[in-house]
């Protein structure tokens, strides 16, 4: 799996400026910012809980099988517009990682935009099973 990561860019300079376009949410610090690909579609995530990271980090090294993102649905783009143009992000402080997740909130994220309020109100979480974690930005002190 080939995964690109962005640590040494910041010690480039790149990146680091807040007109930087390269830079998806160049505001966001203190956390891991992944892109995931789900059959040609990618979506970002914002990691912020210390374990999480630690989860993601693993499935970036070939460490871990868990590689499903899995957590609460949230409206917006999240801190920094970091998933945008979908309008729906999930909770960076309860985002975690499975090896496997129930049927009910898989599915693309163009299949998430378009029944977003059902996703919101009754299945309340999103965890694409085809998810293939492609770039991960550290973004920790």
């Amino acid at each position: 799996m080939a995964i690109t990561i962005l640590a040494a860019v910041a010690q480039a300079g790149c990146g680091d400026s807040p007109t930087d376009p390269s830079d998806p949410s160049p505001g966001l610090r203190g956390g891991v910012l992944a892109t995931f690909d789900v059959s040609g579609e990618t979506f970002r995530v914002w990691f912020t809980d210390p374990g999480a990271i630690r989860a993601v980090l693993l499935v970036r090294d070939g460490e871990s099988r868990a590689t499903i993102p899995i957590g609460p649905l949230r409206r917006g783009s999240g801190p920094g517009a970091h998933n945008a143009p979908w309008s729906w992000h999930l909770d960076p402080a309860n985002v975690r990682m499975a090896e496997v997740a129930i049927e009910l909130c898989d599915g693309r994220p163009s299949y998430l935009q378009a029944h977003l309020n059902e996703f919101i109100t009754t299945v309340e979480q999103y965890c694409p099973w085809g998810a293939r974690l492609v770039i991960v930005d550290d973004r920790r002190p």
